[in-house]
């Protein structure tokens, strides 16, 4: 049971489900920053030894959707630590090689990651497939319309919305709903938020509840084995997702480089690409559909050691909520795992104490 809430707990922000790989030597990684390493969090560490712990979780679901296979594939259930299947063994010479092919032919950037070769696959596929015109000329989809500035697409977005003077209006939400994962049954979720960046997102799993929040500096997230701080990474999108509530109008602020990059296409409809810049010089790409100027859809990466990790946010069915819209429906994905948030009910406007988003104290 203790086991069952660890990972519960993980997954609320961008968790997994594996701990370790092991063996003999050590992997350089990049500087922990004073942060503990993934030997001195996790048993038996012997390749990642000097990868910051926060990191083991993502490397692990990396490998995991690369592969498309679970945890059980290289490890013994019940005990990650052990050494007793062939597969680990394998795993720990392909992350050598894919180390050390990045370093010996791309200069230490991950261009190679087990997703490379294995396309989803538990092994790679080594003949050509057949059935193909490969001399066909490629489509790129090119447009000959002139590109919106980024004004154009950020004040389309706004009006969309319901307008700036009325997003403004709009002090706190207290919204009721779902969240699935994956097949899984629909289980209860609440998100208290109040502008501009203060959120709780409590989920009611059946083991236990989790809770997450920030409130303005500080994040926490409290589950079955207590209260535990918030990777950076993570901390860092759940403030954006945070003012993505309250401050559509004010997305210059959050960051700090915005370019209207081209024209794609979500589920057949037409979008403006935007890349975003962080101050911390991460970036986004944000999803505009060209027609009604809603947000459609986030995209972020975080570098790892063996590849980059992707979190993809979709906000489907939009809904007016007195004079300003939302969506009624939010996707993420991240490596072998999406989750679904739908509304039921939303409150804006009613009273909800700051202290509410602090950490309980012990």
């Amino acid at each position: 049971m203790k086991q069952k809430i660890k990972i519960i707990v993980l997954f609320i922000f961008v968790c997994g489900s594996a701990f370790v790989f092991t063996r003999s030597g050590q992997m350089q990684a990049k500087q922990t920053d004073g942060k503990k390493t993934a030997a001195e969090v996790y048993k038996n560490i012997q390749v990642f030894k000097n990868l910051p712990a926060e990191q083991l979780i993502k490397t692990m679901e990396i490998m995991s959707s690369s592969l498309g296979v679970n945890c059980n594939f290289c490890h013994v259930q019940g005990d990650f630590s052990k050494d007793d299947k062939e597969e680990k063994q394998t795993a720990r010479e392909m992350i050598l090689m894919t180390v050390g092919i990045n370093k010996n032919y791309f200069g230490g950037r991950t261009e190679v990651s087990c997703a490379t070769c294995h396309g989803g696959k538990p092994h790679p596929a080594s003949m050509t497939p057949l059935g193909e015109n490969l001399f066909r000329r490629p489509n790129f989809n090119q447009t000959k319309d002139a590109m919106p500035t980024v004004d154009q697409v950020l004040d389309k977005y706004v009006a969309a919305l319901g307008g700036a003077g009325a997003l403004a209006k709009v002090k706190t939400r207290t919204i009721k709903g779902t969240r699935a994962v994956n097949d899984a049954a629909p289980i209860a979720e609440e998100v208290f938020a109040k502008s501009p960046d203060k959120m709780l997102v409590v989920t009611s799993f059946p083991q236990t509840s989790v809770s997450t929040a920030f409130n303005g500096a500080d994040s926490w997230t409290l589950g079955g084995r207590g209260a535990t701080a918030v990777h950076e990474d993570e901390l860092e999108q759940f403030k954006r997702d945070a003012r993505f509530l309250f401050q559509p109008a004010k997305l210059k602020e959050i960051y700090k480089e915005l370019t209207v990059a081209g024209v794609d296409k979500i589920n057949d409809k037409e979008v403006f690409v935007v890349r975003a810049v962080l101050p911390s010089g991460a970036r986004e790409r944000l999803y505009f559909d060209k027609q009604t100027g809603l947000l459609v859809r986030r995209f972020a990466a975080t570098p790892t050691i063996i590849g980059a990790y992707p979190i993809q946010i979709d906000y489907e069915d939009y809904r007016a909520v007195e004079a300003v819209k939302i969506p009624y429906t939010t996707r993420w994905s991240i490596p072998g795992r999406i989750w679904t948030r739908k509304i039921t009910e939303v409150k804006q406007n009613t009273a909800i104490d700051d202290a509410k988003f602090n950490e309980p104290k012990k």
